[in-house]
This record gives C-alpha cells, sequence and structure tokens, in this order.
C-alpha cells in the first residue's frame, strides 16, 4: 500500500513539474516596430499618398520631430497581435513584444482581418482559419548566417495562402488589413541572440485600426492561456469486508 501511494505520489510531483515548465515563461522575446510609411524615406516614395499633416513645415527641425511622432502615434498605436495564446497591442511608439517560443529560426507572420476559430470538441479550438472572402497575406521569415562574411540576416519572402486558410499553429497573426501594412520582401541585417528582433512594418495612412480591433474581440476568449486549477479534497477510505 506505502509503495502504491508514493509511487502516485511521485506520478503527481512529475506530472506537475512538466506543467510548469510547459507553462513558465520564457526569457526570451519577439519584438518589433510599426512606424508611419511617412517616415521612412524609402515607402514614401513608394507610396507618396502617406503624407503627415503639413503643420509640421512651419516648425524648427526638432519641433518637427515632435509633431511627426505625436501626429503619427494614432496610426502606429492599438493595432492587435496574437501569437501562441498570448496577446498584445503596439504602444504609443508601435512596438510590439512577445515570449520567444520558437525551436527554429524562422517565423510565420500573418497579416488578415477577421479569423474564426475551427472547434475541436465543445470548449477545444483545433485551430483557427481565414474567412475566403477576406484578404490575407503569409510571409515567411528566415534567421541566416552568410556563409563568406558570418553576418546575420534576416530573409523575409512572401509566400502562397494556403487552400483552406488554415493559420498555423505558431503563426504571429497582425489583426489588419493586408492593403494596411507594408512587410518588404528581401534581407535585411540581424543580430545572432536568442531574441527575435524583425525588421520594421510599415503602417498606410488609411488603416482601419477599430474594425480589425472590433473584429478581434469577437474570438479574443479563444486565446486566452490555460489556467491550471488545483482542487483538494478530503481523503476517504473504503472498508473491506471481514472474511
Amino acid at each position: 500500500m506505502e509503495k502504491k501511494l508514493l509511487f502516485v505520489m511521485a506520478l503527481f510531483a512529475m506530472s506537475q513539474a512538466l506543467l510548469s515548465a510547459l507553462s513558465a515563461p520564457t526569457p526570451h522575446i519577439i519584438s518589433f516596430f510599426m512606424i508611419p510609411c511617412a517616415l521612412n524615406k524609402a515607402c514614401a516614395q513608394k507610396f507618396p499618398q502617406d503624407k503627415l499633416e503639413d503643420i509640421i513645415g512651419s516648425h524648427t527641425e526638432m519641433a518637427q520631430e515632435i509633431l511627426k511622432k505625436h501626429l503619427a502615434s494614432p496610426l502606429v498605436q492599438g493595432i492587435y497581435v496574437n501569437y501562441l495564446g498570448y496577446i498584445t497591442y503596439t504602444d504609443y511608439n508601435g512596438q510590439i513584444m512577445l515570449p520567444n517560443k520558437e525551436s527554429q529560426n524562422e517565423l510565420t507572420v500573418v497579416v488578415t482581418s477577421q479569423i474564426y476559430p475551427v472547434m475541436l470538441q465543445d470548449n477545444t479550438v483545433h485551430h483557427f482559419e481565414i474567412p475566403q472572402e477576406v484578404d490575407a497575406h503569409f510571409y515567411q521569415y528566415n534567421l541566416k548566417q552568410d556563409d563568406g562574411h558570418k553576418k546575420w540576416h534576416w530573409t523575409i519572402k512572401k509566400i502562397d495562402r494556403p487552400a483552406p486558410s488554415k493559420i498555423p499553429v505558431h503563426a504571429l497573426i497582425i489583426m489588419a488589413k493586408p492593403k494596411d501594412l507594408e512587410i518588404t520582401p528581401g534581407t535585411f541585417p540581424a543580430h545572432e541572440a536568442p531574441n527575435f528582433i524583425l525588421p520594421d512594418i510599415y503602417v498606410h495612412a488609411g488603416i482601419d485600426t477599430p474594425f480589425c480591433v472590433l473584429k478581434f474581440l469577437n474570438i479574443n476568449r479563444f486565446f486566452e492561456p490555460l489556467v491550471i486549477e488545483k482542487q483538494y479534497k478530503e481523503q476517504s477510505y473504503i472498508q473491506a469486508p471481514l472474511p
């Protein structure tokens, strides 16, 4: 009897340790900035319609920089991002910061304004999909090292939308209309580190943030991380009949 009890207690301790390890926060992060297209020279040349108000033109250079940030903050603030059950949104400066759960030097980024859960059971989500009529862009990020110069860089390429539009489990989803964001495919300098510091993403002046926020609020409950509840009950004993 004592051996069985010790065995059960050992299994319980091992299961608790495993659950704690899976739910423990990682010290590594995924971070990037969303900045107005008008504040990037290459993006502004490609999309000249992205202009800040002309009011900044009559001020000093330092005042112009301050005004630019204040005028641009409504564009980049409050854009929702979700990743492996974590939910966050861009701050005043347009920054996103999430725990890095990737075991490989790659990341899938999805930009879309609407998603819906496909249920396995009543309260269990199997995966998320994008309605066929809703636009979506898929990107593959790879962190690589140049063989010649031994320098690290991000390679970004746009990939085909899967059919059906199933979102990969490890995808980072940006809740926005693809036409409102500019992710530039190509090669960008990077640093070798467990932290993923991604290249900037540019935001167009006509972004419809309120629409995407309302759509996201319909499904945000499905992105809540698991909460482990413990319940203790009084022990009970069954007395065997006497022979």
